[in-house]
């Protein structure tokens, strides 16, 4: 039984054809010794070189390492694996970088709307509680207002009946009171308007009494 060897040459020409510019940048970098590696071919705009950083000793294992926004290369996302050669060792490592600034800028844009659409529910939410606060508490302010009218004695009419809830049960009180402080109030009048009928009635009587 022979065997047959196929040699596939990884320069730049198979890169750019396998990976076309703009989607994937492909480095092909040879593994020399410990911690050396020189670069053989690659695609795209420039070799992002991290396979120094990643395998500074030279120990390579066989799991490819994934790299999301390194330090100098912020909106770039990196895998690098090993190309191993006939007879199991590894020969070169291969790394792809993906331009990921398109989904970072659409992610800002994304994180813009829904700040924006957080911010005008919260001013939304806070207007809806105005008012709702404003329609619950103008009853009150209007008893309270009505009740230093009828204090001061400045009002006379009765207050306009409510609803039969709590603001309609302190509107009856308030009537109530009104009521009672014009009974009072007739009462008075009614009294100061005979009492001096009663003191000419009363000094004629002790006049009489000393003739």
């Amino acid at each position: 039984v022979g065997s047959m060897e196929i040699c596939i040459p990884l320069d730049e020409l198979f890169f750019k054809s396998h990976y076309p510019a703009g989607l994937i940048n492909m480095s092909l970098f040879e593994v020399k010794g410990s911690g050396e590696y020189r670069l053989i071919s690659f695609s795209g705009d420039r070799p992002i070189g991290l396979p120094d950083q990643i395998y500074p000793n030279g120990t390579i294992d066989d799991s490819p390492k994934t790299i999301i926004g390194p330090d100098h290369f912020p909106g770039k996302s990196i895998v690098i694996g090993p190309l191993k050669d006939c007879s199991g060792n590894i020969a070169a490592l291969v790394e792809l970088d993906i331009d990921r600034s398109e989904i970072l800028d659409r992610s800002i844009e994304i994180r813009k709307v829904l700040l924006a659409i957080a911010f005008a529910g919260i001013a939304v939410s806070f207007l809806i509680a105005y008012f709702i606060i404003s329609f619950l508490t103008r009853p009150i302010r209007e008893i309270s207002r009505e009740a230093q009218d009828i204090a001061k004695g400045i009002r006379e009419i009765r207050l306009e009946p409510r609803p039969k809830d709590e603001i309609g049960s302190l509107t009856d009180a308030l009537n109530s009171m009104l009521d009672s402080l014009k009974a009072k109030q007739t009462e008075i009048e009614e009294y100061a308007r005979t009492l001096e009928n009663r003191v000419e009635k009363r000094t004629a009587e002790l006049l009489a009494s000393e003739e």
